[in-house]
């Protein structure tokens, strides 16, 4: 069974290894510990961790909490707060951003045990269960929430600089991502007509050598897309 990627995230070295030694105690393949906000990016685009473990205090501008909120926005990915006492403020922002779990130093070898059992449960799982049906449904970030997108509503797909517009049957949802993003995560049943449109094919009401009309929708077909295109609906 493949083991479970941690990323511990700690500025004290002393305490970054010894939960790297418990981690590896326990069967889970303990990443190299980062001790700053930018060490711990560079470790998640590198490794793809499963889950971190983030120390609520990091030196640097950048602390644990913007980290957990990057890497709750940007990568989806869970983490567990690792923390002593701390002033108010720090854990209202800190219960804001949802954790997984909390660790409280100082920890024990079960203690870890115990609450990365319960995060594999509830989380991880979780996440796999979304994977193997993420070809019905996306989340997509819409302003400051994560919205559930039905990919049968959806129409077409447009691109408008750093955004991408998704207008579906009900309603348009605006979305911090790249066309190309965008467009690996949705089913087969989508297709690039423009270099700013992706077209649900199921859609389509009626095609020109210029353009493709989907649900009374007038689009652009571009001339590096209409063979592709042509070639998908046997025209």
């Amino acid at each position: 069974m493949k083991k479970i990627k941690v990323l511990v995230v700690e500025d004290e070295i002393i305490i970054a290894d010894n939960i790297c030694r418990m981690l590896s105690e326990l069967n889970y393949e303990a990443l190299e510990p980062a001790i700053s906000y930018s060490e711990a990016l560079e470790s998640v685009t590198k490794n793809n961790p499963d889950l971190a473990i983030l120390d609520i205090r990091l030196s640097g501008s950048k602390s644990g909490l913007d980290l957990a909120e990057k890497l709750r926005d940007d990568y989806n990915i869970p983490f567990i707060f690792l923390t002593s006492n701390s002033d108010e403020a720090t854990i209202q922002r800190a219960k804001e951003l949802r954790p997984a779990s909390y660790l409280l130093k100082p920890f024990r070898k079960e203690d870890i045990y115990t609450t990365l059992e319960v995060v594999v449960n509830n989380q991880l799982k979780t996440k796999q269960e979304e994977a193997n049906t993420a070809e019905r449904y996306l989340f997509l970030k819409d302003g400051y929430q994560r919205v559930k997108v039905l990919l049968d509503d959806v129409i077409y797909v447009k691109s408008d600089h750093v955004y991408v517009e998704i207008y579906t049957s009900k309603k348009k949802h605006i979305s911090r991502i790249s066309l190309s993003e965008i467009q690996e995560k949705l089913s087969g049943d989508f297709q690039r007509i423009h270099r700013s449109f992706v077209v649900n094919c199921s859609k389509i009401e009626s095609v020109t050598s210029k353009s493709v009309t989907v649900e009374g929708v007038e689009i652009p077909l571009s001339k590096t897309y209409k063979n592709e295109l042509s070639q998908r609906l046997k025209l």
